[in-house]
């Protein structure tokens, strides 16, 4: 209970702080005159964590549902979380099932849609939160490497058991040139989210 308390408070401060200060600017892979809307936030569990996800939507050329994963922060600190990498692809296959952007398809029966995209940084990195201890994880692309992003599809259907989520590839991950490893701060690729 204490994690969902500090999960919705910490949304709380940073959609005040978010709401004073524009949005980063988003990885556009393609159709560069569709832009991605504002900032959006959803509360996942994924495992034994609480994930606060921060995200941005847009309909690509008229086609595509492209979903922009900004960032998102984990609670409680030290919460149950595997390797960070398969983590952040848990998170990513949590939100799409969750579809909080409100993708078709819409109803059991409709046909499976293989439009949806999900963009990212190509290299991102875990640190804490000091609040004044370590309360959360916060997942977020390299500062140095923002301009580098990755686009990967994924076909959607709506069955009786719920949405399933199968993905259809993407471009080769680009590498993360600078700092990387496992350890606080430094980079790691997290392109071609398969699971």
């Amino acid at each position: 209970m204490k994690a969902v308390f500090l999960a919705m408070l910490l949304n709380s401060y940073i959609g005040i702080a978010q709401a004073q200060t524009p949005d980063p600017p988003a990885c556009v892979p393609d159709c560069p005159t569709d832009l991605f809307g504002p900032m959006q936030s959803t509360l996942l569990q994924v495992g034994s964590c609480w994930v606060t996800v921060y995200w941005r939507e847009r309909l690509a050329c008229g086609i595509w549902h492209d979903v922009y994963i900004d960032e998102f922060i984990a609670t409680p600190f030290g919460c149950d979380t595997p390797p960070y990498d398969l983590f952040q692809k848990q998170v990513v296959a949590a939100l799409l099932l969750a579809n909080p952007m409100d993708f078709p398809p819409d109803t059991v029966g409709d046909p499976c849609n293989s439009n949806w995209r999900v963009s990212k940084g190509a290299c991102w990195l875990r640190d804490w939160i000091l609040v004044p201890q370590p309360e959360f994880v916060t997942y977020r692309p390299c500062y140095f490497q923002q301009e580098i992003c990755c686009l990967e599809r994924y076909q959607v259907c709506l069955t009786e058991s719920g949405r399933q989520v199968t993905y259809l590839g993407g471009p080769p991950a680009p590498s993360c040139p600078g700092v990387v490893g496992p350890l606080r701060g430094q980079c790691f690729p997290t392109c071609n989210s398969s699971y």
